[in-house]
């Protein structure tokens, strides 16, 4: 199961990640605030589901995720 973080959820803290499990969703994630919400999630532990149409720019940011959490699960998603 995965579960929506953003600036309209009010953010997601650390304690959540027992209550939401391991997974976080993140649309739009090719770039700009997606991105750095995947990045922030990660960093904090969390896997993440990156989603995004430009398929490239989202494999680059997946990628720089799975570099620097090698510990974190990226799984990317082209969608539109």
């Amino acid at each position: 199961m995965y579960y929506f973080f953003g600036p309209y959820t009010g953010g997601f803290s650390i304690e959540q990640k027992g209550k939401y499990k391991e997974w976080a969703v993140v649309a739009g994630a090719s770039e700009g605030l997606g991105a750095e919400w995947g990045r922030q999630l990660a960093g904090q532990g969390l896997n993440v589901l990156l989603i995004a149409r430009r398929e490239q720019a989202l494999q680059d940011v997946a990628d720089s995720i799975r570099i620097k959490y090698p510990n974190v699960q990226v799984d990317a998603l082209v969608l539109d």
